[in-house]
């Protein structure tokens, strides 16, 4: 067995993130059940055959957006988190983030209900992890004035 050359990594994973771009965009322009995973294998330059080599199924290629959205905002809150000056400056900042127009699309968490047991509780688990930091951010906000007293 031969080990992967790491330029056929890096192509790989290139491949696999404008996957995971065109499948966002997809579950998000027409759900999850009603998407086309051939038009998006095509989108991509793939074959439909070929995109099971990136994931098992329909559900494991929404499982895969959902988790690279929350991984994606979880690096908004860590940069946002960083960063000196009030919590809620530090909220601002994780919105800006959030929104920024050059992100990779995101995928829209309304649908984990269509998804497997293990793998609703694998999206659901990074979900609650991110609202808990944020919630975080907005006690540390009630804390030091910046916040108005709520239930964050």
């Amino acid at each position: 067995m031969t080990a992967r050359k790491p330029l056929g990594d890096a192509a790989r994973a290139a491949r696999k993130e404008a996957l995971l771009d065109e499948a966002s965009r997809e579950f998000n322009r027409r759900g999850v059940a009603s998407a086309d995973l051939a038009k998006i294998a095509a989108r991509v330059g793939f074959s439909r055959a070929s995109l099971y080599n990136y994931c098992k199924d329909r559900e494991d290629l929404a499982r895969q957006t959902y988790l690279r959205a929350c991984m994606a905002l979880d690096r908004s809150l860590t940069r946002a988190s960083n960063l000196s000056g009030s919590a809620l400056d530090r909220v601002e900042t994780f919105l800006r983030l959030a929104l920024e127009f050059d992100e990779a699309p995101r995928s829209v968490l309304n649908e984990v209900g269509y998804l497997p047991a293990s793998y609703q509780a694998e999206v659901r688990a990074a979900r609650a992890a991110n609202v808990e930091r944020l919630g975080d951010l907005l006690k540390r906000g009630i804390v030091d004035g910046s916040v108005r007293d709520c239930d964050p």
